[in-house]
């Protein structure tokens, strides 16, 4: 499928979130398939995910009438390249080993459990290893599938990341928020957070009355970039963190995308602990969101939502050009605006990939305001020249 196929066709609305694809709830997905690698989008409930199916299992949830119960393990994927680089022949079932017989667990039940498939193995943040680590961590995962194959696997990633196939599995694709999602979200948050800054007997009545107040707000012609953003659970959080301290939405919406976008390239990440692979030793956050602003601006000049992989390339090439040390060679330019744009779809999740070597951004809402900051940059450089 081109740019143009996409960009003449009727399934993408404003939202830009409507699909023909098949959906089931998360858990239905774990219980028809074995062998399962969920992908998703920076900040869209991944690691949420397996941490409640780790809790659902543990307590003889969501398993029906399986007549083997399953004990889950929750593994960082992050942790395992760590630990694996630091010990020769380490393998994943010696991993697992560690952490349950550091509660109690002997050698033998551990064998029996795998070798008999009690096992919900689950496995975070594949995109989270670096590089240098990224094939051996892929290789030791497809040999645990293959020795203990009895046992079911969930696997996630976000989607930019995933190059490695790993044989046997089923590939899937966390959806965005839809509005009945949305709504119970917001009615759990402001009633936890509520909880605990106000006194029992008013935090319900306070945090329904917040949640409701949102809720009708969001519905406000206005705020309709806004419910495209909120449909990323990350940057509902972020939206419910606003209304909770302003009890409305911000005048300027600018100031709530430049926090999205903060969260996005820098803050997500950073408060996890992760750092990732250097894409470009010179690009600093401010190159990242210039390069993005000229990408957004030069689509929406020729009125696109969807672009070529070389068009994004042609504009970050352009760009690299002018930093202080340019990169001279043809071909060395290419290869590092390449390398830029995966850290953008992969790192930061802003361009997505939605087939092969096309590309939009993640939100519209954010190319609509990178269009205006590059717009205002422009301007406020022309009237500086003498």
């Amino acid at each position: 499928m081109e740019a143009i196929d996409l960009q003449n066709s009727s399934r993408f609305d404003r939202l830009q979130s409507r699909s023909t694809s098949q959906s089931m709830m998360g858990t239905e997905a774990v219980a028809a398939h074995a062998k399962l690698i969920v992908l998703g989008k920076p900040g869209s409930g991944k690691t949420t995910f397996l941490q409640a199916l780790s809790l659902q299992y543990s307590q003889g949830e969501n398993q029906g009438d399986q007549q083997t119960r399953l004990l889950p393990i929750y593994i960082s994927l992050r942790h395992f390249a760590l630990a694996a680089r630091q010990q020769a022949d380490f393998r994943l079932e010696l991993f697992i080993s560690q952490q349950w017989i550091a509660h109690g667990l002997t050698q033998a039940q551990i064998e029996t459990l795998l070798q008999q498939g009690q096992v919900l193995v689950l496995l975070d943040g594949l995109d989270e290893v670096s590089l240098a680590d990224s094939g051996e961590v892929c290789a030791h995962i497809q040999k645990f599938a293959e020795t203990y194959g009895a046992n079911s696997i969930v696997l996630t990633s976000r989607i930019a990341a995933q190059e490695y196939c790993f044989r046997g599995f089923t590939y899937v694709e966390m959806a965005d928020f839809d509005d009945s999602q949305i709504a119970l979200a917001v009615y759990k948050w402001f009633a936890a957070t509520n909880l605990e800054l106000a006194a029992p007997s008013e935090s319900a009545a306070t945090g329904l009355a917040k949640a409701e107040q949102f809720l009708e707000k969001l519905q406000y012609s206005e705020n309709q970039p806004i419910r495209e953003l909120v449909a990323t659970p990350i940057l509902l959080h972020l939206a419910c963190l606003v209304f909770q301290a302003r009890s409305t939405f911000p005048n300027h919406h600018a100031r709530l995308y430049q926090a999205g976008l903060d969260i996005l390239l820098v803050r997500w990440d950073s408060a996890r602990g992760i750092c990732r692979d250097s894409v470009c030793p010179d690009l600093t956050l401010s190159d990242k969101i210039n390069i993005l602003s000229r990408i957004a601006a030069v689509m929406f000049e020729q009125g696109k939502l969807f672009f070529e992989k070389g068009e994004v390339l042609q504009v970050i090439a352009e760009y690299l050009r002018t930093l202080p040390t340019p990169i001279g060679d043809v071909e060395a330019l290419w290869l590092n605006s390449e390398a830029v744009l995966r850290a953008i779809a992969l790192q930061h999740g802003l361009l997505v990939e939605r087939a092969r070597d096309v590309y939009s951004f993640s939100h519209l809402t954010f190319q609509e305001y990178l269009t205006a900051k590059h717009i205002v940059a422009s301007l406020a450089t022309a009237i500086a020249l003498p």
